[in-house]
């Protein structure tokens, strides 16, 4: 298992891979308990990361999504609600596959069609609560490539308020309006 970080709002939770740490299962639980409710984020180097990420999960119920960065030349469209900057993405539907999940959702979100899949992007984790219910959503990313001319439209009834096509300086820029889990997403795509 390479490492994952798993974010709640501003604390994140990572699971290395480099076996320095023994912990107790009584440790393992404090440390999960207290990211789950927000609290402070830690950085374990268990000596079984598959162990304490899988005592993570048994806390959450699992939801899984699938998005896109969508490129077209050197931009890359984003798009905005709750005031924050995003990537398009959404909940899978079981009658598809994970790539077929991230197309549908990104042309619904953006209004665009013609997108092509040319890559898998790491993955990225975070919790969230919802009628006292702890989730956790794991969102495979792919990258697609637009050649198209449309810019666009954003899906409102989604709560997306615009798109943009960014540049690599202009997502840097906007860099403190992103998600943590989309800022450590762009970070592992050498973006």
């Amino acid at each position: 298992m390479s490492y994952r970080k798993i974010f709640n709002k501003q604390v994140s939770f990572t699971i290395g891979n480099l076996g320095l740490e023994s912990l107790t299962p009584k440790q393992r639980q404090l440390k999960i308990q207290g990211f789950l409710k927000g609290f402070k984020s830690y950085h374990l180097e268990p000596q079984n990361p598959e162990l304490v990420w899988n005592e993570l999960q048994a806390h959450c119920i699992p939801v899984w999504a699938a998005g896109g960065l969508i490129q077209r030349k050197d931009r890359f469209l984003f798009i905005y609600r709750n005031a924050s900057w995003d990537l398009p993405k959404g909940k899978h539907d079981k009658n598809e596959t994970l790539m077929q999940t991230a197309l549908r959702e990104c042309q619904e979100e953006c209004g665009l069609k013609g997108l092509k899949i040319t890559a898998q992007l790491p993955s990225t984790f975070h919790v969230y609560t919802q009628s006292k219910q702890v989730y956790l959503k794991t969102t495979l990313w792919f990258k697609m490539n637009y050649t198209g001319t449309n810019n666009g439209k954003p899906q409102r009834s989604e709560g997306i308020q615009k798109i943009a096509w960014l540049n690599r300086s202009q997502i840097k820029k906007h860099s403190s309006f992103l998600f943590p889990s989309i800022q450590e997403l762009l970070n592992q795509s050498d973006l």
